[in-house]
Formats: C-alpha cells, sequence, structure tokens
C-alpha cells in the first residue's frame, strides 16, 4: 500500500477512508496461542488482511515487538478552505468615510473531515467516526465557523 492509499468514501452506514472492499477482519492467528483460561481467547483481537488474502496489518506474536512504526505516514483527508472578502470605501465629505466590507468565512463550503480510525484491532477500522472537531483556522476565525460556510457583514463610519 502507498502513502495515500484513502479517499473519503459515503457507504450506507457511514463515511470510510480506506475502500472497505480491500479490506476484511478476520481473527488473530496467535489467538490460539493464549490460555483459555478466564476466558481469555474470546477477547484476542483481530488482524486486517487485503481481499486477495495478503496480510498487510497484524498483531504481533505474544512476546513480540511489533514492527510498524509508531508514527503512521499515512495521509488522512485533506482540508481545503477559502476565505475571501469585499471592501468598499466611499468618502463622504473631507472628514467622513464610510466602509461596507462582507467576510466570506470557508467561501467553498467543503467539509473536513478527520483522520479515519487506524486501529486494527478496532471494528471500525477505516471509518471515519465523527465529525472533524472543531477549532479555528488560520488566525482569528471562532471555532464554529471551522468547515462551515458563515458570511460577515460590517459597516464602518470613520471620521
Amino acid at each position: 500500500m502507498g502513502k495515500d492509499p484513502g479517499r473519503v468514501i459515503r457507504t450506507g452506514n457511514g463515511v470510510v477512508y480506506y475502500d472497505p472492499s480491500q479490506f476484511t477482519q478476520v481473527k488473530d492467528p496467535f489467538c490460539t496461542s493464549i490460555t483459555n483460561q478466564f476466558n481469555l481467547q474470546s477477547h484476542c483481537t483481530n488482524l486486517a488482511i487485503e481481499s486477495n488474502g495478503n496480510i498487510l496489518f497484524e498483531n504481533s506474536a505474544l512476546g513480540q515487538v511489533g514492527t510498524m512504526d509508531l508514527v503512521s505516514n499515512w495521509k488522512g483527508p485533506g482540508l481545503f478552505d477559502i476565505d475571501m472578502n469585499l471592501v468598499k470605501r466611499v468618502a463622504i465629505k473631507e472628514r467622513f468615510t464610510l466602509e461596507f466590507r462582507m467576510d466570506a468565512i470557508s467561501a467553498t463550503n467543503t467539509p473536513h473531515f478527520p483522520n479515519p480510525n487506524t486501529s486494527v484491532d478496532s471494528t471500525s477500522f477505516g471509518r471515519i467516526t465523527a465529525p472533524s472537531a472543531g477549532g479555528s483556522n488560520s488566525f482569528t476565525t471562532p471555532a464554529v465557523f471551522y468547515g462551515n460556510r458563515v458570511y460577515v457583514a460590517n459597516l464602518r463610519l470613520s471620521f
């Protein structure tokens, strides 16, 4: 798999980033080596495999350190945002100036998706389980504006 294996896909039961037809979760083969005392085998985790049967991710063997980097180099859904403004200044007299300003925050109204769940052990692997958490964009936009189209109109009289 490459560094950027996915795209946002709307399915019948949610939004995923990795194409669900490419992955299947199966029981970890190391589960059989776990004792069944206290019903531990029933709590064994899953692994994700590719649809053709090649193993992509798996939990390491008992007592072994895994080989996957701690920080994944995969990319999540991108972020696209355009802010625009329009300003018109009119001189009324020598001392008075009227300024009209219209700001369009997130003018394209493009949705912002968070990174998908990348835990191999989760049944929601590759799924985007929640909308993007707020936060502000580049400078002073309040968190409530993040990802939603907002128009702000200002009228200013200078003297």
